[in-house]
């Protein structure tokens, strides 16, 4: 379990040193800092209610067995993002690259397109639709990657 991340701004309010030679001064302070610790943790706990509550619902739902997952219609010239596993939790799922789909074979495997002419191939499940309405189409082979291994940037 990773200790709490406390913010900023709530930092600044609890940061610096009391001063003890003037206990009117350092109680006041005390109390000060007593009262917002008192009121973050009734928004935390707050929070954290409305998150178990949240994640009940959903795995009820999931095991109610009335749970249908989105499912999108991949079709040759769609675009898409190619999803990644990300090695820690902080990072995106899906590149910022965007591919254009040139086939869909029976096996679930598609052949993609990068914007430098380049194809390679990857299975569905590691695809995400891309719904932006300006993607441009155009072709460029000087954006090649050196390796072949690497797709190119869209």
């Amino acid at each position: 379990m990773y200790p709490p991340t406390v913010p900023p701004a709530i930092r600044e309010r609890y940061g610096g040193a009391i001063e003890l030679d003037d206990p009117a001064t350092a109680s006041a302070v005390v109390l000060r800092r007593a009262q917002a610790l008192r009121e973050c943790c009734i928004i935390a706990g707050d929070n954290m209610l409305i998150a178990q509550h949240r994640d009940t619902l959903r795995y009820a739902e999931v095991r109610s067995g009335s749970y249908a997952p989105r499912l999108f219609d991949l079709q040759p010239k769609a675009f898409v993002y190619l999803r990644r596993e990300p090695s820690n939790t902080a990072l995106m799922e899906a590149r910022p690259q965007i591919f254009r789909i040139v086939e869909v074979r029976r096996n679930g495997v598609l052949l993609l397109e990068g914007r430098c002419s380049s194809t390679f191939t990857a299975h569905l499940t590691h695809v995400a639709p891309c719904h932006l309405p300006d993607v441009d189409p155009t072709q460029d082979p000087r954006l090649a990657m050196p390796h072949a291994d690497i797709p190119c940037a869209a």
